[in-house]
């Protein structure tokens, strides 16, 4: 029987995801599969947000004018740009330490033509596999490589770890850094 909460992207990659994270039980292999499901939908509410906001923004430079004006700084907040791409790359990485015990690692083949490679890699890449390119793509359409992700991920992993916040250690980015606080209307600013 089909697990139906689970995408079925991630369940076609089942059996690669339970070799990779080294999961015979069929329990342990859903509930990892629920982790990264999990993920990848927080991930995506972030990319929604970011979409809406932006439409917003466009609609009320159209000139709406039954929305009233507002002084918003202009650009992201500082620390927002590619919160989902952090945040995807840190839940990986503490998914992966915590189904196989062994910190998130690169292996690279200096002599060879295999580049960078081994098995956190080949996870990364087979959950990457499952998400839309075009949910993958920054701003301006690029979309980064995996061996980015996975050097990134590692970084924020051991950033994590030695992070006081248990919630970071846990492999949570804090949402505030993203959120954007409702911008007061011009007739406000100007009666303080």
């Amino acid at each position: 029987m089909a697990d139906t909460t689970v995408h079925p992207r991630l369940l076609a990659r089942r059996e690669t995801l339970g070799q990779l994270l080294g999961l015979d039980d069929p329990t342990e292999l859903a509930a990892a599969l629920d982790d990264i499901n999990t993920l990848l939908h927080r991930c995506g509410y972030h990319i929604a947000f970011a979409h809406d906001e932006r439409s917003r923004h466009l609609q009320r430079r159209r000139g709406s004018r039954a929305v009233p004006r507002t002084r918003a700084r202009r650009g992201r907040r500082r620390g927002s740009a590619n919160w989902a791409s952090r945040q995807l790359g840190l839940g990986l990485a503490t998914i992966w330490f915590e189904l196989t015990g062994k910190p998130p690692a690169r292996r690279f083949d200096a002599i060879g033509d295999l580049g960078e490679h081994g098995p956190y890699r080949a996870f990364v890449a087979c959950v990457l596999d499952t998400v839309p390119r075009r949910l993958r793509a920054t701003r301006k359409g690029h979309v980064p490589e995996v061996d980015y992700l996975v050097r990134a991920s590692i970084d924020a992993f051991k950033e994590a770890q030695a992070s006081p916040d248990e919630a970071r250690r846990r492999g949570l980015l804090d949402e505030g850094r993203w959120l954007v606080p409702t911008a007061t209307p011009l007739t406000e600013r100007s009666a303080h």
